[in-house]
């Protein structure tokens, strides 16, 4: 007596899901490098103490949607939903927004500060494309 295994066909991406990971390691390390340049410039630098709680704050949130983000978009990659890959990629939408900002807007930037930023940005564009792709096959997927 044999059972009979059905194939079903899964479409979770291997390349988005390991991007993810690597991409949350080095988020984590950014944020860490961060929060260590608004230490040395607050200790170096005449900062206004309001403009740095206030960056502070504006970083920790960003911290927060980060890993949103990545759980967003693995949630959606496991599960072969658009919708929380559409919130993933909104979401880098605005970190890309807060990276521009630490790069030319807030009180102090370190030339170290500025090129990683540029990093960030282009690891975060590659990750929007790369969901992009697979929101898309997934929907062509359904059709």
């Amino acid at each position: 007596m044999t059972k009979s295994i059905k194939r079903v066909k899964v479409f979770t991406s291997f390349p988005l899901q390991a991007l993810l990971l690597a991409a949350s390691g080095i988020e984590g390390l950014f944020l860490l490098f961060t929060i260590g340049c608004y230490i040395y410039k607050l200790v170096r630098f005449i900062y206004p103490v309001y403009a740095w709680i206030l960056e502070l704050i504006g970083i920790l949130a960003y911290g927060i949607l980060i890993f949103g983000a990545l759980k967003v978009a693995s949630i959606g990659n496991f599960k072969e939903q658009v919708i929380p890959i559409g919130i993933a990629i909104i979401f880098y939408f605005i970190m890309i927004l807060f990276n521009v900002y630490l790069m030319v807007l807030q009180v102090y930037v370190l030339s170290s500060e500025f090129y990683i930023n540029i990093i960030m940005i282009v690891l975060k564009l590659i990750v929007m494309i790369i969901a992009a792709v697979v929101g898309i096959l997934m929907l062509r997927k359904r059709s």
